[in-house]
């Protein structure tokens, strides 16, 4: 009997912890945070996009070219968007830092002329002042599927 109430007991423990896990409440955040960019993004709101972005972000494209925060705002004003979309997106926590990564779709004109992106992409975010910050994003092209 005591046994079984032991179990009991470690079971309780473990599940109030799974629902409390902070490394979970995190990931859960960032993946919010990535969801949000690209609804921003997709609506040319680069407020919106640079409340997720510290200060120091860099930021390297799919064409190899670096940005910093106030380049990657300013090329948001020739993008116009028909449809962009993140997928497969996965969180890893690792204390006051986060990786992200995922797929990015995009269709749209780009200065007048049409595009289609597919893309990988890496997000490296950081946790200052109880607030995730992206620092640092990549992206490759991919083969669309």
């Amino acid at each position: 009997m005591k046994r079984a109430i032991w179990v009991v007991a470690v079971l309780v423990l473990l599940a109030g912890y799974a629902l409390t896990n902070p490394k979970a409440d995190d990931a859960a955040a960032v993946k919010g945070l990535e969801e949000k960019w690209a609804a921003a993004a997709s609506k040319n709101d680069a407020a919106a996009v640079g409340s997720m972005l510290a200060d120091s972000i860099t930021s390297i494209g799919s064409d190899g070219t670096m940005r910093n925060k106030a380049e990657m705002l300013a090329a948001m004003k020739d993008r116009k968007y028909e449809s962009a979309v993140e997928e497969d997106i996965k969180v890893s926590v690792y204390g006051d830092a986060a990786v992200a990564t995922g797929i990015w779709r995009a269709k749209g004109t780009d200065q007048g002329k049409s595009f289609e992106e597919v893309e990988r992409f890496t997000d490296t975010y950081v946790k200052t002042g109880g607030e995730w910050k992206c620092v640092a994003s990549h992206s490759s092209p991919m083969k669309a599927k």
